[in-house]
């Protein structure tokens, strides 16, 4: 396996690769992008891999900076983008006392609207990967987008979203000691009133911020598609990974089970956590090699 490699790698010192910083526009929004392939002309042949992060993330988490390093190194280009949340030429970590005006559906549209960019460099050949929340924007723009653009080879989902409603308020009065449905109830109220901005409220990782109603009740309602099993209907050859130490969506395998589609495969990494933690990125691209050496 290419983790067998590591040591070997190490010790040679990494081959060169090529990164740049990329961007396109969206609804009048400048989105960024990390691009990273082998030494030498960026190569529309070669496959790239779309790499969307998750909740509140961004492109330079350490996952998705050793994918992109894994993926190099395996022949592949990599497109790890920055989800705007909202924010203009976003980068790095999102500040939690930042107005939170985005939606969870957002996603859909920038990952959309960079399939489009790679079409226009030439691209012939994309897979795209989401890890956590963005796997299941991921599958979620898959499913919402016919046809697909016929670039679109596969797509990975790694320890995808789960969702479950009563899990969700459980989990949320949890973390902040309070109910959501009120929450919920006050956001419907100020969206019929045009109310831009709440606050203080408790929002994903952040407590006591502000937020749009649209935006809470984006993340919060109830709604079938945020779980990534239901959006797995696709034509299109899917590989879902979980970690089998994930404490963070330890139900992948057993919600996977109730999908019935052959182009569909669900595989388990033995003692990955929810970030795939200690080099289990090499059996990422690994699975993914194998995936796309199945498609030829």
């Amino acid at each position: 396996m290419l983790r067998n490699l590591i040591t070997c790698i190490l010790l040679l010192g990494s081959f060169g690769a090529h990164a740049e910083t990329v961007t396109t526009s969206l609804h009048g929004m400048t989105l960024t992008a990390n691009l990273e392939h082998a030494d030498g002309p960026y190569s529309t042949d070669t496959t790239t891999v779309l790499i969307t992060h998750g909740t509140l993330g961004h492109n330079g988490m350490e996952l998705v900076e050793a994918l992109q390093e894994a993926l190099t190194e395996a022949g592949f280009n990599s497109l790890a983008i920055n989800l705007s949340l909202g924010i203009d030429h976003r980068k790095g970590r999102y500040a939690c006392d930042t107005p939170h005006t985005h939606q969870h559906t957002d996603a859909v549209g920038e990952i959309g609207q960079w399939v489009n960019w790679l079409e226009e460099q030439g691209s012939n050949s994309v897979v795209l990967l989401g890890h956590s929340r963005g796997g299941n924007q991921t599958a979620w723009y898959t499913d919402a987008t016919r046809p697909l653009p016929a670039l679109i080879k596969a797509q990975v989902l790694l320890a995808p979203m789960t969702w479950n409603y009563a899990r969700e308020t459980a989990q949320y009065e949890t973390r902040y000691g309070h109910s959501l449905a009120p929450l919920l109830a006050a956001a419907e109220q100020a969206r019929s009133n045009n109310t831009p901005m709440m606050q203080p409220v408790d929002f994903l990782y952040c407590p006591q911020t502000q937020a749009s109603p649209a935006a809470i009740l984006s993340y919060y309602a109830d709604e079938p598609r945020m779980h990534t099993p239901n959006l797995l209907t696709t034509p299109l050859p899917t590989l879902v990974i979980a970690g089998s130490a994930d404490t963070t969506v330890p139900d992948v395998s057993s919600a996977m089970a109730n999908v019935d589609n052959p182009q569909v495969t669900q595989v388990t990494i033995e003692d990955a956590d929810h970030f795939f933690r200690d080099l289990y990125t090499y059996d990422i691209v690994d699975h993914l090699t194998a995936l796309m050496e199945s498609l030829q």
